[in-house]
């Protein structure tokens, strides 16, 4: 406390001297310093020059509008519930492609490898510069990142070198990604409605089959009553009670139950009926049939209407909206500034170690 009393002397420590040597070594050797920033600068300017520039080209990518997704509609055959009959009915529901999913398939498609290596084989080697690209280059070249909600594009993204296949790789890419993902879509939606034209063709052929079993049960129930009106010698229509004052037939029919048999309707007509029968065996119509087959033909005209769409050329309705042909270049700058201020810092640092190396050496010599 003494120390700092008015009119005492403040004693100064070791280590502020040494400090202020320091200091003061620094400021003498200021050529020394000034030389290590200007060999550090220029070598940060000549890297800096040398250093490979990058690009960086990229197109935006947006769900179509939703009218230009009509073609892509699809027809789904649902069961209802039964009705009263006990008999299933059934609709046809057509159910569109909405942007969302075409734009969520487009997304998947363009960002997986294998979509990539499909698209280099359809291209020439001069484009790739000779090369067949790998994952880790495709991974390393190409993003795809989307906005969320206030922003639903997607921003497709390729860096490159000037040593590199340019931006065109990007559109070339970006737009048959497009046509590919369309010819996906179609693709499955071919399939699906194969398999439900299949599974509408299975449904008809069991209603008809249980159509012939029940023909089939008939022509048995008419076979019995022929045979039957054969034996009680009843060729043409008769009553219940005309055939019981016939006399010796009385003990056929027991019970009460012959006034209800088929065979009453005698011979001639029981035979044309099971001729006719017959004859139409095969021939199974109703109000299910019809709609299943009204149905079937349905879904054969979607068919086809899908495979036109498979035909048609890359001028057709895309699948997503792609903002532009050509895509947007701009070059991947090195920092300078952070370089430049980095040099400054290891000059400083490079050239006072000189300067406090050569005082060392200094003192030592004069020592000796």
């Amino acid at each position: 406390m003494e120390d700092n009393k008015p009119g005492k002397k403040r004693i100064i420590s070791n280590d502020e001297i040494d400090l202020l040597e320091l200091w003061r070594t620094l400021l003498a050797g200021w050529k020394t310093l000034l030389f290590a920033v200007v060999v550090f600068l220029a070598i940060g300017l000549l890297s800096i020059l040398l250093s490979t520039k990058e690009y960086q080209a990229s197109i935006q990518v947006m769900p179509a509008a939703p009218e230009a997704l009509d073609d892509f509609s699809r027809l789904e055959v649902q069961a209802a519930k039964k009705d009263n009959s006990n008999t299933p009915s059934y609709q046809v529901a057509r159910v569109g492609l909405s942007p969302d999913e075409a734009f969520q398939r487009y997304h998947q498609l363009i960002a997986d490898f294998e979509n990539f290596n499909q698209f280099q084989q359809t291209i020439s080697p001069e484009q790739l510069n000779g090369q067949q690209w790998n994952e880790s280059q495709f991974i390393s070249h190409f993003s795809f990142s989307t906005g969320g909600k206030n922003n639903p594009g997607l921003e497709a993204q390729y860096r490159y070198s000037p040593d590199e296949p340019d931006a065109a790789l990007l559109a070339q890419y970006v737009h048959w990604s497009a046509t590919q993902a369309r010819t996906d879509l179609l693709t499955q939606r071919l399939e699906d409605n194969a398999d439900r034209l299949d599974a509408l063709k299975e449904k008809l052929e069991s209603v008809r089959q249980e159509g012939i079993a029940k023909r089939k049960a008939e022509l048995s129930d008419l076979e019995h009553a022929i045979e039957t009106a054969k034996i009680l010698g009843i060729k043409e229509p008769t009553t219940p009670y005309d055939f019981m004052s016939n006399g010796p037939a009385q003990t056929v029919i027991s019970n009460g139950q012959w006034q209800f048999a088929q065979y009453f309707l005698g011979t001639r007509i029981l035979q044309a009926e099971y001729q006719t029968l017959k004859s139409h065996l095969g021939e199974v119509a109703n109000d299910q049939t019809h709609q299943l087959e009204q149905m079937i033909a349905d879904a054969q005209s979607l068919g086809q209407h899908y495979q036109a769409l498979a035909q048609q050329s890359d001028s057709a309705a895309p699948i997503v909206n792609v903002t532009s042909q050509q895509p947007n270049i701009s070059k991947i700058g090195t920092k300078a500034s952070m370089i430049l201020l980095g040099c400054i810092l290891l000059g400083l640092v490079v050239g006072a170690l000189i300067v406090l190396l050569r005082r060392a050496f200094g003192r030592q010599h004069s020592a000796e």
